[in-house]
């Protein structure tokens, strides 16, 4: 299907975008530069250069990128270095984020967290830690939920929302009822992005405690709704700078999680601080319009001579 698509479209489009690195890439990416088209690249996260290198298939899909990609966009500045100790040359690298829909993610207006909290049944007075995405390893949500247990003992008020779905349910909810937190772990499902909108908005601080990550969009929505952050000290929650814009504490490390979260739930005005720092972060440069220029221009660079000729311009998927 995808020899088919490239030989068909090639007359109409000038670049092919390829996202992930199946089996598409090990045959498209040379037909795609046979037929005079860019090749740019999206890898998945950090790791993922290193987990090609040790296979048959992805030391040929390496060869393959250095020979064929025109450009590689990688999500965090270890991925950078990862790809260039791989031999790719910075000139390749693009580091392009991910945006949010400020319609949807948004501070909370004056009068609106009680209204949402009640729609939601959740306590007016609560101290709400909101975690969204895949429940999935490589999360850290069973530190998350050990940490919650030692955060409960000095704040009982205190209530943690997970908001997603995936393989590790059945055992995150186990978990929790083995610790005792069965009234104070919400476990909301898969939501809609109008849903996740209202719960960050209703919640005091976002929590992410992955092992690794490329850049969560999760991560930018909470910054976009206002909200102070909890992050892992990895490369992927970068954006994140400790103080100003939430606290970064040790991967894996259930005790440092809950002092953060302490920290920030006894120090409103440090709460209130950071969550407008992340807000501002989210507009300088993750709103759409800002993400589209930085991929704007990556086009406008590789696709420059096509202009000039008054060629069209356009990207298949």
């Amino acid at each position: 299907w995808v020899v088919a698509a490239l030989l068909v479209l090639r007359p109409r489009y000038r670049q092919v975008q390829w996202v992930m690195t199946g089996l598409q890439v090990l045959v498209g990416l040379p037909l795609a530069a046979a037929l005079g088209m860019k090749n740019v690249v999206m890898l998945s996260g950090c790791g993922e250069g290193e987990r090609l290198r040790h296979s048959t298939r992805g030391r040929w899909l390496l060869w393959l990128l250095r020979r064929f990609a025109d450009r590689i966009i990688v999500l965090n500045s270890a991925m950078e270095e990862e790809l260039r100790s791989l031999g790719f040359g910075c000139e390749r690298l693009v580091l392009l984020g991910c945006e949010a829909n400020p319609d949807v993610f948004r501070p909370t207006g004056t009068d609106e967290r009680c209204p949402l909290r009640s729609r939601w049944k959740i306590e007016t007075d609560a101290a709400v830690i909101v975690f969204c995405g895949r429940l999935v390893p490589g999360k850290g949500l069973f530190t998350l939920i050990e940490a919650f247990s030692l955060l409960h003992l000095q704040w009982p008020n205190a209530l943690l929302v997970i908001a997603g779905d995936g393989p590790l349910a059945a055992e995150l909810h186990l978990k929790v009822e083995k610790a005792g937190l069965g009234g104070r772990v919400i476990f909301e499902g898969q939501l809609p992005e109008s849903s996740i909108g209202e719960i960050l908005r209703l919640s005091d601080i976002f929590v992410l405690p992955s092992q690794s990550e490329g850049i969560p969009a999760a991560l930018v929505e909470a910054a976009a709704a206002g909200l102070p952050s909890v992050v892992s000290d990895i490369p992927g929650t970068e954006i994140i700078v400790d103080q100003v814009h939430g606290l970064r504490t040790k991967a894996g490390d259930s005790s440092s999680i809950a002092a953060s979260l302490t920290t920030l739930l006894s120090d409103q005005a440090s709460r209130l601080r950071m969550g407008a720092a992340a807000r501002q972060l989210f507009l300088s440069g993750y709103t759409p319009d800002k993400v589209a220029e930085g991929h704007e221009r990556m086009f406008r660079e590789l696709l420059h001579p096509a202009q000039r000729k008054g060629k069209r311009v356009g990207i298949v998927h």
